[in-house]
């Protein structure tokens, strides 16, 4: 069965979830995302653009990096843009950049996003990933469940705050809509269902074996995965939607919706200064990888809202 997102909606509805909270809500829950358009004010997110100029960009040491997980110093595109962003922003960087560490922390943990959250939720939200992107190479399509989760699965949010407008020789922004229904049988048939099955099956060994194992990463494991999305996206005629944004737009995406982004126009693009979150509900806690029970939280408040604290090796000039 191929899926016709124009049927019941259109996927370019944006909401101001602050004054539209229950439509906003309604529309997170039965398309796997949600576009909130001017959700933080654009002199914060110019603060943290700035910040970020002033002092994570001229920084000749190490930082903690989203694609490995480990310290390193920034690799420089020949555009002079970083293009291995930065992981855990909102631990690594304070007592090291203060003024950057405020400015982000105050859009990742502005009141908007915390009262839409809340009203996603029905809960209290925990904030426990954050991420820094000055540009992309491009992200294969992917389900953040098979990395990081709720304990109750599919119930993580993840936040995309554009820092800036996005372009689209940047690489855009992709969510493919209604995929977070993947298993849903009035949605989807029986083989597309299965494809799913397998693609997830292959998804969660194959991380789970280099993120928590100790495996070696293998580009064979690449390549099947995205064979059985390439499948899945067939059978299923999900669509992928790059949703223009400009800075203070904000996409709040379920942890099953599909998603990624497009490649530069060109090699390097241009630049696509944005924040990433994780977010779940504090009674539930989350997991990565699919293992359960879920991982101990250690919690502090920072601006009024919940933040885990993982004791991430703060930023080194070594």
């Amino acid at each position: 069965m191929h899926v016709d997102p124009g049927a019941d909606h259109d996927i370019t509805t944006v909401f101001n979830p602050i004054e539209q909270p229950v439509e906003a809500a309604r529309f997170y829950h039965e398309n796997g995302y949600m576009v909130a358009r001017g959700l933080i004010p654009e002199e914060t997110c110019a603060k943290t653009l700035n910040a970020f100029q002033s002092h994570i960009k001229p920084f000749d040491g190490r930082l903690m990096r989203q694609t490995t997980s480990r310290p390193e110093r920034h690799n420089i595109s020949e555009q002079g843009l970083i293009t291995n962003p930065m992981l855990d922003v909102h631990e690594t960087c304070r007592g090291v950049f203060p003024e950057f560490y405020d400015a982000a922390t105050e859009v990742l943990l502005h009141r908007n996003i915390v009262d839409t959250l809340t009203e996603l939720f029905q809960d209290d939200p925990l904030m426990v990933q954050t991420m820094y992107f000055e540009s992309s190479r491009g992200t294969d399509p992917h389900m953040d469940t098979h990395f990081i989760d709720s304990t109750k699965f599919g119930q993580l949010a993840g936040v995309w705050i554009a820092l800036e407008d996005i372009g689209e020789e940047a690489g855009r922004f992709s969510v493919y809509p209604k995929s977070h229904r993947i298993y849903d049988e009035t949605l989807f048939d029986a083989e597309t269902r299965e494809i799913a099955e397998a693609y997830e099956a292959h998804q969660v060994a194959t991380i789970r074996g280099y993120q928590i194992e100790g495996k070696s990463f293998s580009l064979t494991s690449v390549t099947k995965a995205r064979r059985l999305f390439n499948k899945l996206i067939k059978a299923s005629g999900l669509q992928a939607y790059h949703p223009p944004l400009k800075a203070g737009d904000v996409v709040f995406f379920s942890s099953y919706c599909m998603h990624g982004s497009a490649k530069p126009k060109y090699e390097g693009g241009g630049s696509r200064n944005s924040l990433t979150a994780h977010w779940v509900g504090k009674s539930n806690g989350y997991t990565r990888c699919r293992v359960l029970p879920g991982l101990p939280l250690k919690l502090e408040q920072v601006r009024g809202a919940w933040v885990q604290v993982h004791d991430r090796e703060p930023a080194s000039p070594a």
